[in-house]
């Protein structure tokens, strides 16, 4: 193989190399966009679902598939505390609604009702 030959192979190479990892970042930014595409409501419209059941100011938002359900989550601020909403990106009905503590695991916040099951405990 001459130099020249060596030359074009590894630039080929290069560039080939090159086009897998740009597609290895392309593919996830086109799944979400598929995501988006495949839900009935804004984000915006969703967002005046979660204010109207928890009004405040929202600090983050995020579509995800939680077992084949599309939902928007809101975390909103409330006071001293933040809520946690989630809103059925296809139906708008309110899935959840809880105060968020911050823990990541399952069985995160505390939901209202919960809160009034403690409370009337206590009385």
């Amino acid at each position: 193989m001459t130099r020249k030959s060596k030359i074009i192979a590894a630039t080929a190479f290069i560039g080939i190399a090159g086009a897998g990892v740009g597609v290895a970042f392309v593919v996830p930014a086109i799944a979400g966009e598929s995501e988006a595409a495949d839900v009935s409501l804004s984000e915006q419209e969703a967002a005046r679902i979660a204010l109207v059941a928890a009004p405040g100011e929202i600090l983050d938002s995020e579509l995800e598939n939680d077992d084949g359900v599309m939902i928007y989550e809101f975390e909103i601020q409330q006071g001293d505390g933040i809520r946690e909403v989630e809103v059925d990106a296809n139906t708008g009905a309110i899935l959840e609604n809880k105060i968020d503590d911050g823990d990541e695991d399952e069985g995160e916040g505390t939901d209202d009702e919960d809160m009034e099951e403690a409370e009337s405990d206590l009385s």
